[in-house]
């Protein structure tokens, strides 16, 4: 009995020397890891962004929304040297994807913290329209960033009943007029004019060669993600019927003529002195990464307007952490797939049925493409520029940084000051947009340093750099 007894002892005492030879030796690894762990490093020369796990690991997040999975700003992003960083193994879960965050990577902050508060949705609405003849007035809402599960879900109302100027004497519409309804009525010209006709058969082949456009179907590898459900471009025939009120791929070509063809009296701040176009189809993402792929920006239009859209550059490293493959993606979501103008967030799409006499309709019930455009822009300016909103809730802290809300922004005024081709509509529309851009996309410092871009913000809105 005795001997058992012993031989019991024996075998707990050797559990437990293991157990403590493997403690041990797992934070004598954390002791000695070369960087903090539960933090984000950089290095110059790679816009790549690694995160040290608590086993002293490498992994390197593959796109904004997944670093914003861990951290609140890029600030939290530490300098480092690529030799320092090369002594950390790569994890066995090199890449850290949105999809993958909550099932697989640990957490970034230390077990001994708090769990983080339960924050709600965080929405972002534009101005209310004129009040239409129907007796509506109308807003766009978009969602910023999605709170916890249990979060309020509740969306902010995007339409409202009103009285029209023309049934109210004593309504603030019908005493002060607005730019944009005294231009209502002028008829779209120049390259908003040739926004309304079918794209030729040499405009697509241009389009196609300078940007790899991808028209997904329900079974390729993109669309597999629950979000995607409803994009199936093969079910839809190519159709140039302004019209129909299903998705039509034209949208998307004429989009980017519109962008192509527009001309400026002198070039926007942020494109390094080419033509706006000239900027869409760079093919580098520096001098020493080439981008792979058939065109400059890889675009995936998606049929699903609750989804957002997205620009990001497709940067892989290779065994030794060098770059050798880029491609610029944008994502776009279904605004860009209808003809007309589309309730934000909706699901299914929404049609908005607006007034034929409202100035950011044209033909009828046709979104003017200045919409379409400015987001074409501004997501890809993420993508060619990678650069990713600095403040949490998705706005930027400064237009000095020069993120995509300047950028589109700078494109808004643009086509209000320096258009040459386009109607005084489409101007007023652009100043509209750019003053909201101006008062809302900009938490801490909305004049810019630069004199004439100083000028550019006082001319789209008098008095805001003193």
């Amino acid at each position: 009995m005795k001997q058992i007894k012993t031989t019991h002892v024996l075998i707990i005492a050797f559990i437990v020397s293991i157990n403590v030879f493997f403690i041990g030796t797992a934070l004598a690894a954390v002791k000695k890891c070369p960087l903090k762990i539960y933090s984000a490093y950089k290095y110059n020369g790679n816009n790549a962004v690694f995160y040290i796990t608590k086993t002293c690991t490498r992994q390197v997040f593959l796109d904004p929304e997944s670093f914003f999975k861990y951290f609140k700003s890029w600030k939290q992003v530490n300098k480092t040297i690529k030799k320092t960083l090369d002594k950390i193994p790569k994890d066995k879960n090199y890449l850290i994807t949105l999809k993958k965050t909550a099932t697989i990577l640990p957490s970034p902050v230390s077990p001994s913290q708090q769990a983080p508060t339960c924050y709600s949705d965080v929405w972002s609405c534009g101005d209310w329209s004129p009040c239409w003849s129907s007796g509506q007035q109308v807003r766009t809402c978009t969602l910023i960033s999605r709170g916890c599960s249990n979060a309020t879900r509740e969306q902010p109302i995007e339409y409202r009943s009103c009285l029209p100027a023309s049934q109210s004497t004593s309504s603030t519409l019908s005493t002060t007029p607005n730019t944009q309804q005294s231009t209502s009525n002028q008829s779209p010209a120049g390259v908003v004019a040739k926004y309304l006709t079918c794209p030729t058969e040499e405009d697509i082949q241009t389009l196609n060669r300078d940007f790899s456009l991808t028209f997904m179907a329900q079974t390729d590898t993109a669309a597999d993600d629950n979000r995607y459900l409803q994009t199936n471009w093969n079910n839809l025939p190519y159709s140039c019927n302004r019209s129909d009120q299903t998705p039509s791929r034209a949208k998307i070509y004429n989009t980017l003529r519109f962008l192509r063809d527009i001309k400026f009296s002198r070039p926007l701040p942020f494109t390094g002195g080419l033509s706006l176009y000239d900027f869409l189809k760079l093919k580098s993402v520096s001098s020493t990464i080439v981008a792979v792929s058939s065109g400059t920006l890889h675009i995936e239009p998606l049929m699903e307007c609750n989804v957002s859209s997205r620009g990001f550059p497709d940067v892989r490293l290779n065994a030794q952490g060098i770059p050798y493959y880029a491609a610029f993606n944008v994502i776009l979501n279904g605004s860009l797939a209808y003809w007309q103008p589309i309730a934000s967030q909706s699901n299914p799409c929404t049609i908005i049925n607006s007034s034929a006499t409202e100035p950011s309709v044209l033909a009828g019930n046709i979104s003017n493409p200045i919409f379409s455009g400015s987001l074409v822009v501004h997501e890809a300016y993420h993508a060619i520029a990678a650069k990713y909103h600095t403040v949490p809730n998705g706005n930027d802290a400064t237009i000095d940084e020069m993120g995509a809300w300047a950028a589109q922004f700078y494109f808004d005024a643009w086509v209000d000051l320096y258009a040459t081709n386009v109607d005084q509509n489409t101007k007023a529309l652009g100043k509209t947009e750019a003053i909201n851009l101006l008062n809302t996309r900009f938490s801490e410092q909305k004049c810019p340093t630069d004199p004439t871009l100083k000028n550019v913000v006082n001319q789209i809105s008098p008095g805001t750099c003193q």
